[in-house]
């Protein structure tokens, strides 16, 4: 064995991963990237819990569960509700996960040693969430118990709550997982036009028809809206298709406008369109378009984008990834328009930052894009 030829023959491999960019980012890059994606995908922990609090008996001690409650990790007070007909505004704005609602003579009733009566209120809409919520609002009662040593009226067993914690879910009152997911998942199962948007670019780029088209009069911005309204078109009717998979065959509710989701999922579809062909402008294969849009754009939305677990509020690496993809947004959206009936109105900041997205890729496709290869 010569170990010039082996020296030889390993300088060319190291030149050929530095200068391929995707044999570069499967080699050196993609490893880590799974590995961040998937962290976050596999910890299953809740982030972040927002409580509101209709407060009608004003006593001490239900001020002092209501800062118990907020006091722990990851959980934060929304704000005061000042009636039960503001419940429903709070859950359409997404500002709270739920309302805990303390009546009047809680704290009178405790002290009684008898039976104290607290609601809580869930959103229905993410059962994970909400579970979580309903256990946190549980575990303050507890507290309150060892705080306090209340204990039942005579008559009761030792283990028997002084407190009556009344559940109220909306929106999703079977807690079933599955009205949660398949709006959700609209979001990640979109992406597949924009996938095929990508590849048909990186086709002709190798099969040499590309240098064809290029060569007509064909301006820069009809040649980029050439390429990205037939794969639009063809994600609204992949969009309306799922739409009858997800009520007529699992049975999930569509409360919203039809004409509404059409504009969003529009706004949804010009953004990850827009940006997967200006990924694949920088790509020679379609192998490396393929390959990239499915890192960048779908695995991330399948994980990353609240589809499982909410987005967090604080700023992190992982939240500046998760409000980078369209699909993020549009699990809020279909999630929305799906089971709580909003419309645009209520949906308008997720509209404008896929307006933003897709407005930012056309317009960097367009000013980025010669007409010529090489």
């Amino acid at each position: 064995m010569s170990l010039h030829r082996t020296l030889a023959l390993m300088r060319k491999e190291c030149l050929h991963i530095i200068r391929d960019s995707r044999t570069l980012f499967l080699v050196t890059l993609s490893p880590a990237f799974l590995l961040f994606t998937l962290t976050y995908v596999l910890t299953f922990d809740v982030q972040q819990v927002s409580y509101a609090v209709l407060d009608q008996d004003r006593s001490e001690l239900s001020r002092q569960y209501v800062a118990g409650l907020v006091s722990e990790e990851n959980v934060s007070l929304a704000g005061y509700v000042s009636s039960y007909d503001e419940i429903d505004g709070w859950f359409l704005r997404r500002q709270a996960h739920a309302v805990v609602i303390i009546p009047p003579g809680f704290q009178a009733d405790w002290e009684r040693r008898r039976t104290a009566t607290l609601q809580v209120v869930l959103d229905g809409t993410d059962p994970v969430i909400a579970g979580d919520a309903l256990a946190r609002a549980q575990a303050r009662i507890q507290g309150l118990i060892a705080q306090k040593g209340a204990l039942p009226s005579s008559g009761a067993t030792p283990t028997t709550l002084p407190v009556d914690v009344r559940l109220r879910i909306w929106y999703n009152p079977g807690e079933r997982s599955l009205f949660s997911l398949v709006p959700g998942l609209l979001g990640v199962v979109l992406v597949m036009p924009t996938l095929s948007c990508a590849v048909a670019l990186a086709r002709e780029k190798e099969t040499g028809t590309l240098e064809q088209l290029l060569s007509t009069p064909m301006g820069r911005a009809e040649f980029w809206f050439g390429k990205l309204i037939p794969y639009v078109l063809s994600g609204l009717l992949s969009c309306f298709l799922a739409i009858m998979v997800a009520t007529v065959w699992f049975k999930v509710p569509f409360r919203g406008n039809g004409l509404a989701f059409a504009l969003l999922t529009l706004d949804f579809l010009v953004a990850t369109t827009g940006l997967s062909l200006l990924t694949a402008s920088f790509v020679s294969s379609q192998q490396a378009a393929m390959i990239g849009n499915f890192l960048v754009f779908f695995l991330p939305s399948f994980f990353l984008s609240g589809l499982y677990q909410p987005v967090p509020k604080e700023i992190s690496p992982s939240t500046l990834a998760s409000y980078s993809l369209p699909t993020t947004y549009f699990v809020t959206i279909a999630r929305g328009v799906f089971l709580k009936g909003v419309g645009l109105a209520e949906l308008g900041p997720e509209a404008l930052a896929l307006a933003v997205l897709g407005g930012a890729s056309l317009g960097l496709g367009i000013g980025l894009f010669r007409k010529k290869l090489g």
